[in-house]
C-alpha cells in the first residue's frame, strides 16, 4: 500500500505505552457484576456507561470485550464522544453476536387448530405447517418499499440456521407477468422538478389496475389479507413493493393500492407476496404481526436455530466521536442496519460479520475511517455505504473499504442498493470481492476516489440497464479511477444492457484503466461523457467491449438545454468551477457549456485489447480519439477455471497490459 495513504488511520496503530481499563460483559452474566473478567456486566450498556466514566477521568486504552454468547437488543447500542478511544471487541472473533430479533424454541411450535387459518392454508399444507405464537408488540408488517423510496425498517423476517426463509409468494420461484393494464394508476415520476411544468401531472394518486393471464389463481385469494404486490412494473430498474387493494376473481384483475413511480406495463414483472394462502412448500412463512403468530412449513429434516427479526433500528449507531475500533462482532437478524456511524473520524471496523439485516450492513459518515477485513451476506439493502470529505475544496475524507466479502446483498431492497455506495471525496474502495446480488456491485458519486483491484461477479442477476460498476448524470464526476478490477461471469442480453462498468448519462471525467473484464454481456456502455479515458483494459470473451454513445446531442439533447429542469445543469451551477481547486485541476470543465456542448469531447480509447470480443460501437469518432487497441482472436489460457478458487477463477500469475492479475481481489492483498 501507498505510505501516503497509510498517514490517516496510523493513530489507530500507535497506542500509546499507558494504562489499559479493560471492562468484560456476557450475555449469561449474574446480576451485580462490576466489570471484571470474574464478575462480568450482564448488559452491554452498562460496559459502555463505565467506559465512558473511565474515559472521562483518566488515560490509556479503553477495552470493551463481550464475552462469547448472543446479545439480544430491543434498541440500538448509542456511542458517542464519551466513547472516544474505545476498543469495542468479541473475545473471540465471531463469537459474540448483536441481535436485533428473537429467537424462537423449535419445540414451542404446534399444529394448526384455527378451522378460518386451515381453510385459507392450501390443502396439502395443512398437515405440514406450525404455527408460533411470538410476543405480540414485536412484530412489524412487510412495508411499501422499492427504487425512489428511502431505506426504511423491514417488515419482520424469519430466519432459519443463518439463512433467510421465503415469506409465502407467489410464484414460488421467479415472476408471473400482467397479462393487461386496465389502469396505470398515476405516476409519480411525471410529479418532479424536472418535468416541464406543461408535462407534470396533478390530481389525486391512484393505485392501477392489472390483469392476470390466468384469472382462476385470484379465486384463492379472495380472503386474503394484507396481501403485497412486487414487481419491475413498468422499467427493468425500478421495482417496487405495492399493496394490494383489491382482489376482484370475476374480472380476474388486481387493484393496487398505491401507484408505481413510473406507471404500469403489460408484460411486466411481479409475484405477490404475504399470502397465507400460498404457504405451499417448505421453508415458506406466513407472519400476522396483527396476531402475533408465525406459520411456518419446516424444510425437511431436524430444525435448528430460528430468529424473527423485530428491531427497526441499527444495531450499534455512532455519532460525533473519533478513534474507535469495532472488532470481531456479528451484526445480525435486524429489521434494521447493522451499524450507523455519522460525523466519525478514525473508526476502524475490522473481522467483522453482518448478516440477515434488513436495511444496510454499514454506514458510516467522515473522515479516516476503515471498514476492512469483514464478511457481509443477506443484508436487505446496500452492504456499505461510505461517505465523507468536501466536494467545493475537493477535501479527501480517506476513507478505506478494503479485504471484504460482501454478497447476497440487495436482498430486499432490489435496485441502487450496491454491495458499496460511495460518496463525497476521496474513498478507497480495495481488494474486495462482491458478488451474488441483482443489481450493482458498486455505485459511485463524487469526486477522486480509486475504487481498484476488486473482484467482481455474479451481479446485475435480476435487472437491466445496469452495471457492475456504475454511476451517472453529472459532468463534474472528475478524479475518479477505475483500475486493475476483475470483472467477469455477467450475463445478460443484447437488448437488456448490463454491462461491467457503464458511466451512464453524460458522467465525465473519469479515468478506467487496466481492468480485467471476462465472460460479461457488454464490457464497457458509455453515456456520451465527456474527457472519459478507456486505457490499458482487456476484454475476453464478452459480447461486446465498449458502446460509447453520443446521447447528449441524440435523445438526452432536452435534458441539458433548460437550467431549470436539467440535473446535469444543476450539478454543474453548483460546483465552484472558476475557483481553485477547480478551475486549477479540472479547467476544462469551464468550456462545457460553450464548447460542442452535449458531445463526448477530449474521451479516448487508447491501448485496449479485445481477446475473442468486438471493439463495439463508439458514435462520435470525431469527439473520442481511438488509438493503439487491438482485436484478436485467440485461445486464453492464463484464466483457468478452479473449483477452489473464489467465483470459481484463478489467475495464472501473467502481467499482461500492465494489469497485476495476482493482486487482485481478496486473495491479493499482501502480494
Amino acid at each position: 500500500m501507498n505510505g501516503m495513504l497509510l498517514l490517516p488511520w496510523l493513530g489507530l496503530l500507535l497506542v500509546p505505552a499507558q494504562a489499559t481499563h479493560e471492562v468484560f460483559v456476557a450475555a449469561d452474566a449474574a446480576p451485580g457484576g462490576d466489570g471484571s473478567a470474574d464478575h462480568p456486566y450482564r448488559e452491554i450498556d452498562d460496559g459502555l456507561q463505565a467506559c465512558a466514566e473511565r474515559t472521562a477521568s483518566s488515560t490509556g486504552l479503553r477495552i470493551l470485550t463481550l464475552l462469547p454468547g448472543d446479545y439480544p437488543l430491543s434498541e440500538s447500542l448509542r456511542l458517542d464522544a464519551r466513547h472516544r478511544g474505545l476498543l469495542l471487541r468479541a473475545a473471540t472473533p465471531g463469537s459474540a453476536r448483536l441481535l436485533g430479533g428473537l429467537r424462537l424454541d423449535p419445540a414451542a411450535a404446534t399444529q394448526v387448530q384455527d378451522a378460518v387459518i386451515l381453510e385459507r392454508l392450501p390443502p396439502a399444507s395443512r398437515a405440514q405447517v406450525r404455527v408460533f405464537h411470538v410476543q405480540a408488540a414485536a412484530l412489524s408488517a412487510p412495508i411499501h418499499r422499492g427504487m425512489g423510496q428511502s431505506v426504511a425498517p423491514a417488515g419482520s423476517e424469519v430466519f432459519l440456521d443463518g439463512r433467510p426463509l421465503t415469506r409465502a409468494r407467489w410464484p414460488n420461484e421467479g415472476f408471473a407477468r400482467v397479462a393487461e393494464v386496465l389502469d396505470p394508476g398515476s405516476v409519480p415520476r411525471n410529479r418532479a422538478a424536472d418535468i416541464p411544468l406543461e408535462q407534470r401531472e396533478s390530481g389525486p394518486e391512484r393505485g392501477g389496475v392489472v390483469r392476470l393471464a390466468d384469472p382462476s389463481r385470484l379465486q384463492r385469494w379472495a380472503g386474503a389479507q394484507d396481501a403485497w404486490a412486487f414487481g419491475y412494473w413498468f422499467h427493468d430498474w425500478a421495482e417496487e413493493q405495492l399493496p394490494v387493494a383489491a382482489v376482484d376473481t370475476g374480472a380476474g384483475t388486481l387493484h393496487l393500492g398505491l401507484p408505481h413511480r413510473y406507471g404500469l406495463k403489460a408484460g411486466a414483472r411481479f409475484y405477490l407476496t404475504n399470502l397465507l394462502e400460498e404457504l405451499d412448500q417448505p421453508g415458506e412463512y406466513h407472519l400476522e404481526a396483527a396476531t402475533a403468530r408465525l406459520y411456518l412449513w419446516p424444510p425437511a429434516g431436524e430444525v435448528g436455530e430460528i430468529l424473527v427479526s423485530t428491531l427497526g433500528g441499527a444495531l450499534i449507531e455512532i455519532e460525533d466521536c473519533d478513534s474507535m475500533r469495532i472488532e470481531g462482532l456479528v451484526f445480525a437478524a435486524s429489521r434494521g442496519s447493522g451499524l450507523v456511524a455519522r460525523n466519525v473520524h478514525h473508526l476502524t471496523v475490522r473481522d467483522c460479520d453482518f448478516r440477515l439485516l434488513g436495511n444496510h450492513g454499514a454506514v458510516i459518515h467522515g473522515t479516516s475511517n476503515q471498514v476492512v477485513d469483514c464478511h457481509f451476506e443477506d443484508t436487505g439493502a446496500s452492504a456499505i455505504s461510505i461517505n465523507g470529505g468536501d466536494r467545493n475544496s475537493l477535501q479527501a475524507a480517506h476513507n478505506l473499504v478494503q479485504g471484504n466479502r460482501i454478497h447476497s446483498f440487495g436482498r430486499i431492497w432490489r435496485t441502487y442498493q450496491p454491495g458499496v455506495q460511495v460518496g463525497g471525496v476521496g474513498q478507497q474502495i480495495r481488494h474486495n470481492e462482491i458478488y451474488d446480488a441483482p443489481h450493482s456491485a458498486i455505485i459511485f458519486s463524487g469526486n477522486d476516489h480509486r475504487i481498484e483491484a476488486n473482484e467482481i461477479h455474479h451481479v446485475l442477476q435480476e435487472t437491466g440497464d445496469c452495471g457492475a460498476i456504475y454511476c451517472g448524470r453529472d459532468w463534474t464526476m472528475f478524479g475518479n479511477v477505475i483500475r486493475h478490477n476483475f470483472i467477469h461471469d455477467l450475463s445478460g442480453s443484447a437488448d437488456r444492457w448490463q454491462n461491467a462498468i457503464y458511466l451512464d448519462d453524460m458522467a465525465s471525467g473519469i479515468e478506467v484503466s487496466g481492468n480485467l473484464i471476462y465472460r460479461c454481456n457488454w464490457g464497457m456502455l458509455i453515456g456520451g461523457g465527456r474527457d472519459v479515458h478507456i486505457d490499458g483494459n482487456v476484454f475476453v470473451q464478452c459480447a461486446l467491449g465498449v458502446s460509447f454513445d453520443a446521447r447528449g446531442v441524440g435523445w438526452m439533447a432536452p435534458h441539458i438545454a433548460d437550467p431549470q429542469t436539467s440535473t446535469i445543469l444543476q450539478r454543474l451551477a453548483a460546483t465552484p468551477l472558476d475557483s481553485p481547486p477547480w478551475s486549477t485541476r479540472f479547467p476544462q470543465l469551464q468550456s462545457y457549456l460553450s464548447d460542442r456542448r452535449g458531445r463526448p469531447v477530449g474521451s479516448r480509447l487508447r491501448n485496449n485489447l479485445f481477446l475473442n470480443t468486438p471493439l463495439g460501437r463508439i458514435d462520435d469518432r470525431k469527439s473520442v480519439a481511438l488509438s493503439d487497441n487491438q482485436e484478436r482472436v485467440e485461445s486464453v489460457d492464463w484464466i483457468r477455471l478452479d473449483p477452489d478458487a473464489p467465483g470459481g477463477l484463478s489467475l495464472v500469475g501473467k502481467e499482461f497490459h500492465r494489469i497485476p492479475l495476482q493482486r487482485v481481489g481478496i486473495r491479493g492483498l499482501g502480494k
